[in-house]
């Protein structure tokens, strides 16, 4: 199975992307945009491969949640390497500001100044900071794939600070506190900035949000949950499977033979007035 949750657009950059594709036995769905990308390549060459009735999306155990500690929260975030890492200026000037912390990227000396600023590939833990910033790419919001930090997020106990993303809104709702990514660098270290002192202002309100994001999404997206679906989802597969062989098996045992002539009769048939 393909686990689907990368922008489609990116697809269509690497042909062999696409094939890889074409290749897998069903998919595992991450967005009704992904849906409706594998429903529209697959109608061009006749094919309709079983595709996941839930979404399968890069999330995390929620065993375990744990509080972060003291009544002061900072903001965590994650540099990803590749294609997730994105909006460098904006981290930049959410640092200049000393609104976030950052680790991971690219190792130190590769040019990379936000990571290596911080040691590089090291890891944050969420929990330490107690709120954490959750940013996705412009594919990522027009084709509402989740990154896989907003459920890292909820599983560590720590506070969703977001970006306008379809899902986040849907699923998390009040649960989380959203930021409008496309405002200026200053606009957008403002509403940090806001989101922050308004948690200062009653620790309370970090603990109460970082429940409810859990409650929003555990039982529903996370990784026990969505392992225990994919089990159903092969085993329907593979009984498919078979039960596709059985019927054609048993339409060819109810076909009749054709009765064939010997061809010395036809010929002479043929010439009969």
């Amino acid at each position: 199975f393909g686990a689907m949750w990368t922008p489609p657009i990116r697809y269509h950059r690497e042909v062999r992307r696409t094939r890889s594709i074409l290749s897998y036995d069903g998919y595992l769905v991450g967005s009704e945009a992904v849906r409706s990308y594998l429903n529209h390549l697959e109608f061009s060459l006749g094919v309709d491969k079983p595709k996941s009735d839930f979404l399968f999306l890069p999330t995390d155990s929620f065993a375990g949640l744990a509080q972060p500690r003291g009544p002061h929260r900072t903001l965590a975030y994650e540099i990803a390497a590749g294609d997730d890492q994105l909006a460098p200026d904006l981290v930049a000037a959410l640092k200049a500001a000393g609104l976030v912390s950052t680790a991971g990227g690219p190792p130190p000396g590769s040019g990379d100044d936000i990571a290596s600023a911080e040691g590089g590939a090291d890891r944050l833990r969420p929990i330490e900071h107690g709120a954490a910033l959750c940013l996705h790419t412009d594919e990522q919001r027009e084709a509402d794939l989740p990154s896989g930090r907003l459920f890292e997020a909820a599983a560590a106990g720590a506070v969703i600070v977001t970006d306008e993303l379809p899902f986040a809104r849907r699923v998390l709702g009040d649960a989380a506190l959203f930021i409008d990514s496309t405002a200026s660098r200053a606009g957008v270290v403002d509403q940090v900035r806001r989101h922050l002192l308004w948690l200062d202002e009653d620790p309370g309100r970090g603990e109460r949000l970082a429940a409810q994001a859990c409650e929003a999404l555990q039982g529903r997206f996370d990784l026990e949950t969505m392992l225990a679906q994919c089990c159903v989802f092969a085993r329907s597969v593979i009984e498919r499977a078979q039960r596709s062989r059985l019927d054609a098996i048993r339409a060819l045992q109810k076909t009749e033979p054709v009765a064939l002539r010997p061809q010395s009769s036809a010929r002479a048939e043929a010439h009969l007035p």
